[in-house]
């Protein structure tokens, strides 16, 4: 089945939908290394981008998606609402031209986020951040992309799971999370969290 302009509407309601009631696991992630706003920011990043672009009578799904990481850049101008929205800019110009997607194409989405967080971020796998779930995404996709939307993202969500669980593993590099060094090992990313959460969102869509 190929995916319409209306259908990413319904995603994006949903992706907003799912940041909203992750709102507080965020904040209390964020709160142990940062500055305790990222679920609030992700939760204005997602839920006014998604309700502004119900209204869009664009038909190109590559355009729809580079306007709604604009809608985002503008929602939340913080630190991480700039990568969020620079991840879906991408993805957007991965899939410019396209006014229906298969699910071979969410290789297209899942490679736009990962280069558009790691062109604006420079953040690279190992440093405890948002990269360490995006890359292995990507990866798994470039590798197999094959399959219905559903078995896709079951796939995928298992590969997430498994590196954010990593992220545990690792001692952060960037952000305020870096000053507390040796501390920050033992502790789940919460930006890693942000792509943990939109996988396993796709995942839930699928299935219902």
């Amino acid at each position: 089945m190929n995916l319409s302009i209306d259908d990413y509407k319904k995603i994006l309601l949903y992706l907003a939908g799912s940041m909203s009631e992750h709102k507080q696991e965020l904040i209390e992630l964020d709160s142990i290394m940062g500055d305790s706003d990222l679920g609030l920011t992700m939760e204005k990043a997602f839920s006014v981008s998604s309700k502004a672009m119900q209204d869009s009578t664009e038909t190109d799904i590559g355009k729809f998606l580079f306007q709604t990481g604009m809608a985002m850049s503008e929602a939340a101008p913080s630190s991480m609402g700039t990568l969020i929205a620079s991840a879906f800019m991408q993805a957007g110009k991965n899939l410019k031209g396209k006014t229906e997607t298969a699910p071979e194409d969410w290789k297209l989405f899942a490679v736009g986020l990962r280069d558009g967080i790691v062109n604006r971020g420079k953040a690279v796998p190992g440093e405890k951040t948002i990269v360490d779930v995006l890359v292995p995404v990507a990866q798994a996709l470039e590798n197999d992309s094959s399959g219905s939307h559903k078995e896709i993202f079951e796939r995928l969500e298992t590969v997430a799971a498994e590196a954010l669980e990593k992220t545990k593993t690792m001692k952060a590099q960037h952000g305020r999370a870096a000053y507390f060094g040796d501390k920050s090992i033992g502790v789940q990313d919460a930006g890693a969290t942000v792509a943990y959460i939109i996988y396993k969102s796709l995942s839930n869509y699928f299935k219902e």
